[in-house]
C-alpha cells in the first residue's frame, strides 16, 4: 500500500475505473448541494478545498487504475467539470472573455484534456452497466451517443448535470472560473492497493461517505469479493464477474421501471422466499441471511451458488 498528496489537478494526470462491486452512482440533490456549498465555503474563505481520502487499486498488468472508496466524489467532479466547461463554452460563442493567459478556445480544451478525456481516452469508465451513459452524457456530451437514462443511477447522472448547469448559470463568470481553480488544486490523499482481492475486502469493510449502502450494494460487493476468494484464478474470476455483472445490469435496469418500489423490499421478500428461515431472515446476522448458505457450501460448489442465487434474484426481479 502506498499514500502521497496531490492535486485534483495532479490525480486525473491517470485514468480510472470503477469496478464491479462499487455501487453505481447513487448521490442526489442533498449530496450535489452540499459539495457545491462545500467549493463556495472554502472559495469564499480563501481556503484550501480538501478532497479527502480515495482508495485506489493498481496491477502491473492492467492498463486501468480501480477506485475503492472515493467513486461517487470522483463521478461528481468529474460532473461538475462537465457542467462547468458547458457554462464556459456557452459564454465564449457569445464572445465573453475568460481573461486567462491562453486563448479561450485553447483553455477550454485544456479543461477536456485535464479532466474529462485525453487522446480518446476518457478520465473515468463508470460501472460497466452504466457506462455508456456516462460517457455520451458526461465525458464526451455528445448528442449522437446520448440515450434517455434507463437505471436510477442513469437517472442521477443527468439530475447531477441539470442540478449544476442551473447553478452555475447564476454565477458570474470570474466567480466560476475561482471555482475551477479550487477544483484544480484540491488537495487529494490517493492511496493505492496493488492486490486485487485485498482491495475489495478494502471496500467490504471501508465506510461509505455521502450515502449508506443498501442492502443490494452490500450484496453485490460480498458476492464479488466471494468470487475472488474461490476462483481457481483471475482470469477465471473476471468471466464469472463479468456474468454477475450482467444480472445486475438486468436487475438495475428493472428498477427503473418499477417506480416505487425500492431494491431492498424486493430483495428481502425474495430472500424469505429463497432461504429456509422464512420471516426469521435477517439482512443484518450472518446467522440468517444470505452468507450463512453461502459459509455452509462446499468450497467447490460456492461459485455455483452464487451463479445460482443471483440468476434466481434476477427473475425474481422479473416477476415483480
Amino acid at each position: 500500500m502506498q499514500s502521497q498528496s496531490q492535486t485534483l489537478e495532479k490525480f486525473f494526470k491517470d485514468s480510472y475505473t470503477i469496478p464491479l462491486y462499487q455501487r453505481a452512482y447513487s448521490w442526489e440533490k442533498e449530496q450535489w448541494g452540499q459539495f457545491l456549498a462545500d467549493l463556495e465555503e472554502v472559495t469564499r474563505g480563501g481556503n484550501k478545498y480538501y478532497f479527502g481520502n480515495v482508495l485506489l487499486e493498481s496491477l502491473e498488468d492492467e492498463t486501468h487504475i480501480d477506485i475503492i472508496d472515493g467513486q461517487q466524489r470522483i463521478t461528481t467532479i468529474l460532473i461538475f467539470i462537465r457542467t462547468l466547461y458547458n457554462v464556459l463554452a456557452e459564454r465564449v460563442n457569445n464572445e465573453d472573455k475568460l481573461g486567462q493567459n491562453v486563448s479561450e478556445e485553447k483553455f477550454l480544451s485544456y479543461l477536456i484534456e485535464d479532466f474529462l478525456v485525453n487522446r480518446d481516452v476518457p478520465k473515468l469508465q463508470a460501472v460497466k452497466y452504466d457506462n455508456p451513459y456516462f460517457q455520451g452524457m458526461i465525458i464526451t456530451d455528445n448528442a449522437t451517443m446520448r440515450q434517455d437514462p434507463r437505471t436510477p443511477s442513469q437517472q442521477r447522472i443527468k439530475g447531477a448535470k441539470d442540478f449544476f448547469i442551473d447553478r452555475l448559470k447564476k454565477y458570474e463568470t470570474p466567480h466560476i472560473l475561482d471555482l475551477l481553480d479550487k477544483v484544480k488544486n484540491a488537495t487529494v490523499l490517493r492511496t493505492e492497493f496493488q492486490n486485487k482481492k485485498d482491495s475489495v475486502l478494502i471496500f467490504e469493510l471501508q465506510n461509505n461517505r455521502g450515502k449508506t449502502l443498501t442492502h443490494m450494494e452490500r450484496l453485490k460487493s460480498y458476492l464479488a469479493y466471494q468470487i475472488y476468494t474461490y476462483s481457481k484464478n483471475r482470469q477465471s474470476a473476471e468471466r464469472r464477474l463479468k456474468n454477475m455483472a450482467r444480472v445486475f445490469e438486468g436487475i438495475y435496469g428493472m428498477l427503473y421501471y418499477l417506480g416505487n418500489w425500492e431494491e431492498d423490499t424486493i430483495l428481502r421478500f425474495f430472500n424469505i422466499s429463497y432461504f429456509k428461515q422464512g420471516y426469521d431472515y435477517n439482512e443484518n446476522d450472518e446467522n440468517y441471511n444470505y452468507k450463512r448458505d453461502l459459509h455452509d457450501s462446499q468450497t467447490g460448489d460456492k461459485l455455483e451458488w452464487i451463479e445460482s442465487y443471483t440468476e434466481e434474484l434476477r427473475s425474481a426481479f422479473m416477476d415483480f
